[in-house]
């Protein structure tokens, strides 16, 4: 499936940008503990699978990729806001990422903030979000062996 071929991409992505900041990437269905570091959580989240062809041969996957970034309650938003823009930088819009097999993603849209708010946690959570579209071709695969000649 490729939207888990998307959620691969992204998050390698997201996590070299982690890595670097000496920040924690919290992934899906992941359990990360409350830390006094900056913590980006990452979430796929799969709007539409189609197909523009009549043979079914291109399938086309749309989504949302969601990063709340978590900083510490009480600190002031300068943290989150640098952070937000330099992932801006990272995830700009029709910035494509590739694989090494070739299977590519686009980002579709600008990374669009949230307000950000407290979940009485003692952390300040701010989500931001961008759209992508990524897309299989398979030359010569038949959607259906019923052909009408």
């Amino acid at each position: 499936m490729s939207h888990a071929r998307v959620r691969g991409l992204l998050n390698k992505e997201l996590g070299a940008y982690a890595t670097l900041k000496s920040y924690v990437p919290k992934w899906d269905n992941v359990v990360a503990k409350p830390t006094d570091s900056v913590v980006l959580e990452a979430h796929l989240i799969p709007t539409l699978v189609g197909s523009a062809s009549l043979s079914g041969d291109l399938e086309e996957f749309f989504g949302i990729y969601q990063i709340t970034v978590v900083t510490k309650f009480g600190s002031g938003d300068g943290t989150s806001d640098t952070i937000i823009s330099e992932l801006h930088k990272i995830f700009k819009a029709n910035t494509v990422f590739t694989a090494v097999d070739g299977f590519c993603v686009q980002v579709t849209t600008p990374l669009n903030p949230v307000e950000g708010r407290t979940d009485g946690s003692g952390f300040w959570r701010v989500p931001c979000w961008f759209e992508y579209r990524a897309e299989t071709f398979t030359k010569d695969k038949l959607a259906s062996p019923n052909t009408i000649n």
